[in-house]
């Protein structure tokens, strides 16, 4: 229970991390904007993956490092 709320936790920063990207006055492009849509919904289907919590988060945009 504790890893999955942990799992939970670290997913959860990642995404708010990456909030500013989708703002509607964000710099970003269109594609980039695209890019970040789909790295966000695969943070948000993590734990419906088979092995949760032993699964690995998806690979961040390298342009929101």
């Amino acid at each position: 229970a504790d890893a999955k709320k942990d799992f939970r936790l670290e997913r959860n920063i990642l995404l708010k991390d990456c909030d500013w990207a989708l703002a509607f006055d964000s710099p970003l492009t269109e594609e980039q904007k695209t890019e970040v849509t789909t790295y966000r919904q695969e943070l948000r289907d993590l734990p419906a993956q088979s092995g949760f919590p032993n699964v690995e988060f998806p690979t961040k945009p390298s342009f929101l490092s």
